[in-house]
């Protein structure tokens, strides 16, 4: 099958393999005449919709609704794309920023409370995204999976790509600089995370195996304090300073995000993720060697 990666220098697209892969200068998505002329053209069968206006917690805070805005626009506008060029298949990367904030949540409870406050409108995104290609495969011959992914980390050149590219970049500058690495809060709280290189082989299962027209959690269902990220980290950037943790009541005690992934499991017993040491030796690597 041809295959299309939107999104394709982001974190996750670069990593992903596809017979055409376009940034979002090169394929505006934002501009449904364009795009869908673009994509016309190519003549592919599968689509991997990775494209999103990305920000973290700190830059949505006070910009909700132009991240809900653009990022709407973005993911309706490439599924009227793949409905009206008749695609046969469509993923659409969405994230656990989706669910509800409650503990050991699952997929069958996506609609049973609100997303995390701080994240609402990326939540909602999420929520949209997974409703709008769920009615799409329904009323269609288009076939939607819509994975909601985990914390995602790896090397990649863009910015804001989660909380371990922000360390090893943090420990690196000090190690250069001879300055002690300042982290915020205790190192206490528990989150999983998936190598980004582990997500082809994932993606490439679910086009193979995964027909039901619901969400599926892809965690790797084994947390992690921070404390013990930044400990990997220091190791292998090779950092002899003094690591100091700053009293900071938001980044402090029981906070444990750890996603429900008994269904991947039990569908796939056999699915193997890059051991977190392994994948930020190789992440420590990547940003040593390209700045």
């Amino acid at each position: 099958m041809k295959t299309l990666v939107t999104g394709g220098t982001g974190l996750i697209g670069s990593h992903i393999k596809g017979d055409y892969k376009f940034s979002s200068k090169d394929l505006p998505l934002t501009n449904l005449p364009v795009a869908k002329s673009i994509i016309e053209k190519l003549n592919v069968d599968r689509i991997i919709h990775c494209a999103a206006v990305q920000k973290n917690g700190s830059t949505i805070e006070n910009n909700h609704f132009n991240h809900f805005y653009d990022n709407m626009i973005i993911n309706f506008n490439m599924l009227k794309i793949a409905s009206d060029l008749n695609i046969k298949e469509i993923l659409s990367v969405s994230t656990i920023n989706a669910l509800p904030d409650i503990d050991d949540c699952n997929e069958l409870e996506l609609h049973s409370g609100a997303p995390r406050k701080e994240l609402y409108s990326d939540g909602f995104v999420n929520r949209m995204l997974v409703t709008a290609s769920q009615t799409l495969s329904e009323e269609s011959d288009v076939r939607t999976l819509y994975p909601l992914l985990t914390n995602i980390y790896g090397p990649s050149n863009k910015p804001m790509n989660g909380i371990i590219p922000f360390f090893i970049k943090k420990c690196i500058e000090c190690k250069n600089e001879n300055k002690d690495l300042d982290i915020l809060g205790d190192g206490s709280p528990v989150r999983d995370f998936i190598f980004v290189e582990d997500l082809d082989n994932i993606f490439n299962w679910m086009f193979d195996n995964y027909f039901e027209n619901e969400p599926l959690i892809v965690s790797t269902g084994v947390g992690v304090t921070i404390k013990e990220i930044v400990n990997l980290i220091v190791k292998y950037v090779d950092f002899k300073g003094k690591v100091n943790w700053i009293k900071d009541e938001r980044f402090t005690g029981t906070d444990v995000k750890v996603f429900n992934n008994k269904k991947l499991k039990t569908i796939n017993p056999d699915i193997k993720f890059t051991s977190l040491e392994d994948g930020i030796k190789k992440t420590v690597g990547w940003y040593i060697n390209n700045g």
